[in-house]
């Protein structure tokens, strides 16, 4: 009985690892991507900009996010649609907490919007894990159970 708790406890971590992996390069574009629009296509800080950054930025970054976690850290075999509409449903949210987040921080702070940003989007990951795991990829057998 220990053996299997603490086999399902490994599961869930290397689980957890590869979502962390998939998540830090996908961050990275997304963080490049918005430091780029927000510094050269919009270097005047407004809700405007912000919103545009993020948003370009975050749909890039989560599409490339989705087939990684699918494939490579879930191991899913669902529709890729219902998923997919799932996952965007979530990044949307997700989206718009980090836009909000960084602009209000922004307006009460006066600090630099990228490195506020990088708590705000920190706090999401975790967030957005347990919601990816319960809810968009959750499925009763994932190709890493079958192949065991």
């Amino acid at each position: 009985m220990n053996s299997m708790k603490e086999k399902n406890i490994l599961k869930d971590l290397f689980k957890f690892t590869k979502f962390s992996i998939a998540s830090i390069v996908s961050a990275i574009i997304d963080l490049l991507i918005f430091t780029f629009i927000s510094s050269v296509i919009f270097p005047e800080v407004s809700a405007y900009s912000l919103f545009i950054a993020t948003t370009v930025a975050r749909v890039l970054a989560t599409l490339f996010n989705f087939f990684l976690s699918k494939h490579f850290v879930f191991k899913i075999q669902i529709e890729t649609k219902l998923a997919l509409i799932k996952y965007y449903f979530l990044a949307v949210m997700k989206m718009l907490l980090s836009w909000l987040l960084v602009l209000v921080l922004y307006k009460i702070l006066s600090y630099n919007e990228t490195v506020i940003k990088i708590p705000v989007d920190c706090i999401l990951f975790f967030v957005g894990y347990i919601l990816q795991k319960i809810w968009v990829f959750k499925n009763k057998e994932s190709l890493s159970e079958k192949q065991e």
